[in-house]
């Protein structure tokens, strides 16, 4: 099938995606996905249960991270680290969102979640507490109240069953500065 003729049929499936009440950006994105995995041999929403499997290799993993997501080499390479975690725990239950919170390296620091020894029931428990705190708007403006978000955050952090330094890391995973770190309750006693 020549250039030309590829062109025109996909012109015309376009088209008719369109005309089905697609957006030309949804089709756009399907058409993306058909030509992926007609050319790579597999679904895209599959890479992870391809990898653990060992059907697809790392390298080919990288390519599809960086074709698909328009990820750069780097970028590639810190999103296959999540990769890596699920396929050598794969009980664990950790989503690749998750893993990858849990394998990233952390701003103002040179470990992870994972390295600081905190185990992924408690990353979990963390962040299921952490999802439930929108902070509060006490006078009433319709904005959120600065810091409030943190002071029903650090109570969390500072209950949990686990050292210091973990309890820094997560500190240090919501974003929060190492200059204020020493205002935490922890750090107080």
């Amino acid at each position: 099938m020549s250039a030309s003729e590829r062109a025109n049929i996909k012109g015309y499936l376009l088209n008719a995606m369109t005309e089905t009440g697609k957006t030309r950006e949804e089709a756009e994105k399907t058409m993306k996905y058909w030509d992926f995995e007609a050319k790579n041999g597999f679904d895209y929403d599959e890479k992870l249960e391809m990898y653990c499997a060992g059907k697809i290799t790392r390298g080919q993993l990288k390519s599809a991270l960086m074709e698909m997501d328009d990820m750069y080499s780097a970028e590639a390479d810190r999103e296959i680290v999540a990769y890596d975690y699920i396929k050598a725990h794969q009980n664990t239950q950790l989503s690749i969102t998750t893993a990858k919170s849990y394998t990233r390296s952390i701003e103002n620091c040179d470990y992870t979640i994972q390295s600081s020894g905190l185990s992924e029931e408690q990353f979990l428990f963390f962040r299921e507490k952490k999802a439930l705190c929108n902070g509060t708007d006490s006078d009433g403006d319709g904005k959120r109240d600065s810091g409030s978000v943190q002071a029903q955050v650090v109570p969390i952090i500072d209950a949990m069953p686990i050292s210091n330094a973990q309890k820094d890391t997560l500190w240090y995973f919501c974003g929060w500065s190492k200059k204020t770190l020493r205002n935490a309750p922890w750090h107080r006693r």
